[in-house]
C-alpha cells in the first residue's frame, strides 16, 4: 500500500494505492501511524484501493475517531467498489461522499 498526502490549510488529503486487508495489516498500520496524530480534517480518496476487508475498515475507524475527538471532519471522497462494499456493511455509508 502507498499513502500520497497533500496537505491545504487544515485539512489532509491521503490518496490510498494498493490494498487493505488483512494479509499486509501490520505494515499499513506502521504506514497510517503518522496520521492518527494529525490535528485537521481528513479526507481519503481510496478509488484506487482493490482489496479491502475489515483490518481496512478498522484502520478507517481509528482514523474517523481520531477526527472525532478532535471536532474534524472524516470523509471518504472516493472509493473503489471493495471499499464501498465493506464500508455499507459496517453501516457507515455516510463517510462516502
Amino acid at each position: 500500500m502507498e499513502i500520497i498526502e497533500q496537505h491545504e490549510g487544515d485539512c489532509y488529503t491521503l490518496n490510498i494505492k494498493g490494498d487493505m486487508n488483512i494479509y499486509g495489516a501490520m505494515e499499513n498500520k506502521a504506514l497510517f501511524d503518522p496520521y492518527f496524530s494529525l490535528e485537521g480534517d481528513m479526507h481519503l480518496h481510496l478509488s484506487e484501493v482493490h482489496e479491502f476487508d475489515s483490518s481496512g475498515f478498522q484502520m478507517l475507524l481509528l482514523l474517523e475517531r481520531q477526527a472525532r475527538r478532535q471536532n474534524k471532519a472524516f470523509r471518504v471522497v472516493d472509493a473503489s467498489a471493495a471499499v464501498e462494499e465493506v464500508i455499507s456493511l459496517f453501516g457507515k455509508r455516510d463517510w462516502i461522499d
